[in-house]
């Protein structure tokens, strides 16, 4: 993992080759600081920081979460996602928005059997307002646990239709459980 410094005045495009640039070198990037000068010498102004750990299912599971990876840099780089004014429930309909504007995106490649092909999300977000929350969400067979001093806490859980409330949810948009 690596941290990068950035001017204030950095272009949503720049922003964006750091991220890729960082990928395919093979390293994740942890966190962009927003600095007066762009080094870290320079005054903060402030954070940004988006996880995102894509798995692929299926012969073309690599090929989808290289495509995902590139729409949710896209999708959070445009200054028309993130609102002006910053609360909770803004966040939860930024990234909710986010996973729904993807899945469409996903039925767009039809050359790809989505039946059998896809990938599990797990993204989590931390906001630069000076608040401690958290935003975590998933998609599929990904989980987030938390660890402070010692002590885990899930921030999600795996959807698995195992789990009653996800087989429930699966047949209600329905979906058919198969054991095979």
């Amino acid at each position: 993992e690596v941290y990068r410094f950035v001017e204030k005045d950095l272009y949503v495009d720049e922003l964006k080759d750091i991220f890729e640039k960082t990928y395919s070198g093979g390293k994740r990037l942890a966190m962009v600081f927003v600095t007066s000068n762009g080094k870290e010498s320079g005054k903060l102004l402030g954070t940004i920081s988006l996880f995102c750990v894509l798995n692929g299912i299926g012969e073309y599971g690599y090929f989808i979460c290289k495509k995902l990876s590139s729409f949710l840099i896209d999708y959070f780089s445009n200054s028309t996602t993130i609102p002006v004014s910053y609360n909770r429930d803004n966040y939860y309909t930024i990234i909710s928005t986010a996973f729904k504007e993807a899945n469409k995106y996903l039925k767009t490649l039809t050359y790809i059997d989505t039946s059998k092909n896809g990938a599990s999300c797990l993204l989590l977000y931390i906001p630069s307002d000076g608040s401690s929350d958290i935003y975590c969400a998933n998609v599929g067979n990904s989980k987030c646990v938390i660890m402070n001093y010692q002590k885990s806490s899930p921030l999600s859980y795996a959807h698995k239709p195992e789990l009653v409330c996800e087989l429930e949810r699966i047949q209600m948009c329905g979906g058919i459980v198969r054991n095979s």
